[in-house]
């Protein structure tokens, strides 16, 4: 989930909260340390009380055994120990919000061997002996009091320290506390400004935007008029244009009918002429084929000998189909314009199906034919054109699927 502004503000708002409860917390436990104290009237108050020897520590019962075995002594003064100096304990270094370590405490000692019972003395001798015990204890009571001075004043200095720790700790959180106040403060200032700042660059750029789009809506409204005083022109010269395309189309049209009513009539004539012109032709061609196949048919007969009656009806069937195969050669020769790459009199055979009639079926030249391909389709083409072959007088040949070999002689 996004974290919002907002979010930020009251997270902000409770950690504040906790640092103010915080350093009141520190504040009244200052104030409640003070109230506690007591006093110190021109110096540190002396108790003293009894004490059994065995409850001693090991160096105040060292000291005692050593005192009772030197008041055998009779001339010598008892001793008393000298005071041992208390080993002092390190202050612990001031942590933040953290309270003092304790002091560490002091390995225990050895216990000590039991003190000789000293040897039994005279009747004489025991009033001094119980004088010096009584000193020794009373040495004792003074030194324990001591120490138990010592260990006071070790406890007021500790707890003067900790106070003095705890007040710079405070003042450090006081301060701490102020300057994320301060900054909190400059912060928000900051935030306020920045928003106004925002505020008034999103109120000029608003204005600027509208501004501008004032500016476009009025061009867009003038390029709009502008295109429709220009659009209503351009239909209008279009509408003029068109029209006279029209007069014009309808002019050329006009003439154009004319024209290729003249050009087909004329072509009509042309065809009707070319038509005429090549039946014409083709009956002379016929008939003058005809006319040289009876004269050599008649010259084959009178030169044949007694048996020739057979054999000139075979030769005069031979001569007729290779007549009529020449006859079908002129034909497509006719209908054929030979191409310069093409030699005169070059052979190229073709296959062809007809009908009874003449009407020519298919034309196909064969592989052996040594035109190129464009050559060979002109060569069919001249072989339909020709359809249909002349069959006048040749109606008896049973020719239906034929190959002739095409010769150009022109």
């Amino acid at each position: 989930m996004r974290e919002t502004r907002a979010d930020t503000l009251r997270a902000f708002g409770y950690a504040l909260l906790l640092h103010i409860g915080l350093v009141l917390l520190v504040f009244a436990g200052l104030w409640w340390t003070r109230k506690t104290v007591t006093a110190a009237g021109g110096g540190p108050v002396i108790q003293a009380e009894m004490v059994d020897a065995g409850s001693l520590s090991a160096r105040m019962q060292r000291a005692l055994a050593n005192r009772v075995d030197e008041a055998d002594v009779p001339a010598a003064e008892p001793a008393v120990p000298a005071e041992v100096e208390p080993t002092p304990i390190a202050e612990p270094l001031p942590e933040p919000m953290a309270e003092p370590a304790p002091p560490p405490a002091a390995e225990p000692e050895p216990a000590p061997a039991p003190a000789p019972k000293p040897a039994q003395a005279a009747p004489a001798k025991a009033p001094a002996a119980d004088r010096d015990q009584e000193a020794v204890r009373r040495n004792a009571n003074s030194r324990e009091t001591a120490e138990r001075e010592q260990e006071a004043r070790r406890r007021q200095q500790a707890e003067q320290r900790e106070r003095e720790r705890r007040e710079a700790q405070a003042a450090e959180n006081r301060r701490k506390a102020e300057a994320e106040a301060r900054a909190q403060r400059e912060a928000e200032a900051r935030r306020r400004t920045e928003v106004e700042n925002r505020r008034k660059a999103e109120a000029e750029a608003r204005a600027q935007r509208e501004a501008e789009a004032r500016r476009r809506t009025e061009a867009e409204n003038r390029r709009k008029a502008e295109a429709e005083a220009r659009a209503q022109r351009e239909a209008e010269a279009r509408r003029r244009t068109e029209a006279e395309n029209r007069r014009r189309a309808e002019a050329e049209a006009r003439r154009r009918a004319e024209a290729d009513a003249r050009a087909q009539r004329e072509a009509q004539a042309r065809e009707r002429a070319e038509r005429e012109a090549r039946a014409k032709a083709l009956a002379d061609a016929r008939a003058q084929q005809q006319a040289d196949a009876a004269a050599r048919a008649a010259a084959r007969r009178s030169a044949a000998s007694s048996n020739a009656g057979a054999a000139s009806g075979a030769g005069q069937g031979r001569d007729t189909r290779q007549e009529w195969l020449n006859l079908v050669s002129a034909e497509i020769e006719r209908n054929w314009s030979r191409p310069d790459e093409v030699p005169r009199g070059q052979r190229c055979p073709i296959r062809i199906r007809i009908l009874p009639t003449g009407e020519v079926l298919s034309a196909e030249v064969q592989p052996s034919c040594p035109y190129s391909e464009a050559n060979r389709r002109s060569v069919e083409a001249a072989v339909r054109k020709a359809s249909p072959l002349p069959m006048r007088g040749n109606e008896n040949l049973a020719l239906r699927d034929f190959v002739v070999n095409f010769y150009s002689s022109r």
